[in-house]
């Protein structure tokens, strides 16, 4: 059993895929599947069902998974000391969705640099859920989250509220008309992926299903919002900048004295082990308008 076999059964479990699995890892199929099979071998026992169509973990597979991401956290752990004790005396890893590490987490980084220069930083860019997650494994230590979690062993701590406004490139032609349930099908509306409670709410008042433009990604939709392609929802938070620049104007919709804001939530484990006290405390004092 070697480290580069584990690692690969870690990627087989979450792709469901050998050939997906290879590609990850820049190997052949055949290496992945050698690799699993000297796992198997070694535990003496089936991880995975294969079929034509899917891959699936086995029972004896699901209980290993919990193990494997044990023995790979260790691994990453232990190179990250050895690295750091070189020259950094703590090492803290940050885990955000790409729009809140651009607003507001900027300044809050620069700053963390300035007061904590033998700090060495991971910052790592996910969905919430996957936030909740890899802090639960103590693959993150702290992040910022759109939704609250819900897990007994999280707690989340509100950094901020804000509402959302709709807006668009000054230079873009428009219905001569307000943005509602009637005209929504008349303007350019580009759909992106906020937190649930801004989602549900906009589907169940303006019911839409199909858009011109849909993205998950806040790096696409505000490339799409300043080429002039659409319009588009954006947390104050963001959008403030762009319309104190002009690159962007506001464009009043219907019902939104009743759009639920969004909130910002500082994510820890009720169980870290680190002391982090003095990041979360600059945090609060950057982040909190």
């Amino acid at each position: 059993m070697n480290i580069e076999e584990i690692k690969t059964f870690l990627y087989v479990a979450k792709y469901k895929n050998f050939s997906r699995t290879a590609e990850t890892l820049y190997c052949s199929q055949s290496t992945v599947t050698a690799r699993i099979k000297a796992l198997e071998t070694e535990l003496n026992c089936k991880l995975f069902l294969r079929t034509n169509t899917n891959v699936e973990l086995t029972e004896q597979g699901k209980l290993y998974l919990h193990y494997a991401k044990g023995i790979c956290k260790l691994e990453r752990e232990g190179k990250e000391t050895l690295m750091m004790s070189r020259q950094y005396s703590d090492y803290i890893t940050l885990g955000a969705p790409d729009s809140v590490w651009q607003y507001p987490l900027s300044p809050y980084l620069k700053i963390l640099r300035e007061k904590h220069p033998d700090t060495a930083l991971n910052l790592i860019s996910h969905h919430s859920q996957e936030i909740f997650i890899e802090i639960l494994e103590s693959v993150i230590d702290f992040g910022i989250s759109l939704t609250r979690p819900q897990h007994r062993l999280l707690k989340g701590t509100p950094l901020w509220k804000s509402r959302h406004v709709l807006v668009g490139s000054p230079d873009l032609i428009l219905p001569d008309t307000i943005f509602s349930p009637d005209t929504a099908k008349q303007f350019p509306f580009i759909h992106m992926a906020w937190e649930p409670g801004f989602l549900n709410w906009l589907e169940l008042v303006y019911h839409p299903r199909i858009h011109p433009y849909q993205t998950d990604r806040f790096y696409l939709f505000l490339h799409l919002l300043k080429s002039g392609l659409g319009i588009g929802f954006l947390p104050m938070r963001i959008a403030s900048t762009f319309l104190e620049s002009g690159e962007f104007v506001e464009i009043p919709y219907m019902f939104s004295e009743q759009a639920p804001q969004e909130t910002g939530y500082l994510v820890q484990s009720v169980n870290s082990s680190k002391n982090l006290d003095s990041y979360i405390e600059l945090l609060f004092k950057i982040v909190i308008p």
